[in-house]
């Protein structure tokens, strides 16, 4: 998505444009311009990742690669995938109405864009066999060390968790004694 996002102007049209000063729409016209087509390429390879990649997220055994083989076991992820690829083709296609490209903040696509953001989405089915080939006997460590079912009041993360709750209690009741500015600077020089 990052290749996409910065060279993706040079793969998919005749001029360069800046990603953050180019406006989405031409001003005289009010047509969408080439900034707002990649974002709309983006964002629809975006959500194709997502879509495909539940298909991925039905098989979690990890001796399991084949994610199609029990793919035409359970309707109901199919009437709910299909209503999802529904609502992102229907979105895809009220850009092609002024209306609908304002409202969704989109523009229209060509066919062969559409057909890049469908191979750039269904790559996500590509990186679940990959992943399940990387052996969990390298984070053990990690894994170990991480217990989510316990509190436990030694790690990074409580203790940050710990000091922040302090200073917003000291910063609260710093407010409710004096004004405002300062409660702020006697705050800061206890954090001091």
């Amino acid at each position: 998505m990052v290749i996409l996002m910065y060279f993706g102007q040079f793969m998919f049209f005749e001029k360069s444009f800046n990603l953050i000063y180019t406006p989405a729409r031409d001003i005289a016209t009010g047509e969408a311009t080439d900034r707002l087509r990649l974002n709309t390429i983006l964002f629809h390879t975006f959500i194709l990742m997502n879509l495909f990649n539940q298909i991925n997220c039905r098989v979690v055994d990890q001796n399991e690669i084949n994610v199609f083989k029990t793919l035409f076991n359970n309707k109901i992820f199919w009437f709910v995938a299909a209503f999802e690829f529904g609502v992102q083709y229907g979105m895809m296609f009220l850009t092609k109405f002024t209306i609908g490209s304002g409202l969704l903040g989109a523009a229209e696509l060509t066919t062969v864009q559409h057909i890049i953001c469908v191979l750039l989405g269904m790559t996500s089915l590509m990186v679940n066999p990959l992943v399940k080939k990387i052996k969990l006997d390298h984070f053990q460590n990690v894994y170990e060390s991480i217990d989510l079912e316990k509190d436990n009041k030694n790690e990074f993360i409580n203790k940050l968790w710990v000091s922040l709750s302090v200073f917003k209690e000291a910063a609260v009741s710093k407010l409710h004694q004096g004004s405002d500015g300062e409660a702020l600077e006697d705050l800061a020089e206890d954090q001091e």
